[in-house]
């Protein structure tokens, strides 16, 4: 690790402006990007649609159970597992002092499902030989580009330093890139899709929370006193509320007749499209929807 004070803008280096890779202004991933529907969408905050941790969650645990092995090329061609290297072990088993391996790349996997770049530490021992790779968060990293063509890293300490890594110090995992150097960020391309997810869930929230909602109306062709009228839903409620009681015959007053309270087109458009707003972040995920526990378009041939 390289623990100096050298400023960005020294000679010979040059920033990459992450705005054209779907980041931020300011080279930090720190900063909310607010979609066509109004919501402020974050990586973290994407999170909280529950068909972006559906497909985060398939895709990282997929990757993290997938059993890792070190090779080693032999001469004569082939290959075999590089069992007594201890890098072997590291990769397989622990890659640090507080991480499993499945933890561990569960968790690059998410960072780069949700930023677009995954980062790890590259920690060497008294000899040289790798000894922990130690994840670093991508919102706290910039990447810094040499007149050679090589990578340098700075990374933001939670105490607002800032330590510089050169490119053989950092393992640095990319989601799609259109600059070769970082990966553009999924949330920030699928903004549009999620913000609108999410300003679906708390409409449907509000309107189940705080609106009126009528199974049926009580007509009268005559008018009736606010008590009667009180006492006539009391006890039609008790003969009739419950699953237990359900289809049983309705005995009304003379001159009151019962009228039932559909659903309404807003009602039913808003369901479709929070149906719709599944296989869109799905189709970003490239992921089928199945697997995100939507059954709708599932037949029995599937």
């Amino acid at each position: 690790m390289i623990a100096n004070t050298e400023t960005p803008e020294e000679k010979g280096y040059r920033i990459i402006d992450l705005r054209g890779s779907g980041g931020y202004s300011d080279g930090w991933n720190d900063s909310p990007s607010r979609g066509s529907a109004g919501m402020r969408i974050t990586p973290e905050t994407a999170l909280q649609c529950s068909t972006v941790l559906a497909c985060v969650r398939l895709i990282a645990e997929n990757v993290a159970t997938v059993p890792l092995h070190l090779y080693r090329r032999l001469p004569e061609g082939g290959k075999e597992r590089a069992r007594d290297l201890p890098l072997y072990r590291m990769l397989q088993q622990q890659p640090n002092g507080w991480q499993t391996s499945f933890e561990f790349r569960e968790m690059l996997t998410a960072h780069c499902l949700l930023y677009g770049n995954a980062y790890a530490e590259i920690r060497s021992g008294m000899q040289g030989a790798v000894s922990a790779l130690c994840p670093l968060h991508p919102s706290r990293m910039r990447v810094e580009q040499l007149e050679d063509g090589t990578l340098r890293y700075c990374y933001r300490e939670q105490n607002g330093t800032e330590t510089y890594y050169r490119q053989d110090q950092m393992f640095h995992l990319r989601w799609l890139s259109n600059d070769s150097v970082t990966g553009m960020l999924p949330i920030t391309l699928s903004r549009d899709a999620i913000a609108l997810a999410q300003a679906l869930e708390t409409h449907g929230g509000a309107y189940f929370g705080n609106a009126c909602r009528l199974s049926g109306l009580m007509e009268s062709d005559n008018p009736i006193p606010i008590e009667t009228a009180e006492r006539l839903r009391e006890q039609f409620e008790r003969m009739h509320r419950g699953a237990d009681r359900a289809f049983r015959t309705a005995v009304l007053p003379q001159g009151v007749h019962w009228k039932d309270v559909q659903s309404t087109n807003e009602a039913s458009q808003f369901l479709e499209t929070r149906q719709y707003q599944v296989i869109e972040i799905c189709r970003a995920y490239r992921v089928d929807p199945s697997y995100v526990q939507d059954k709708t378009k599932v037949g029995y041939a599937s």
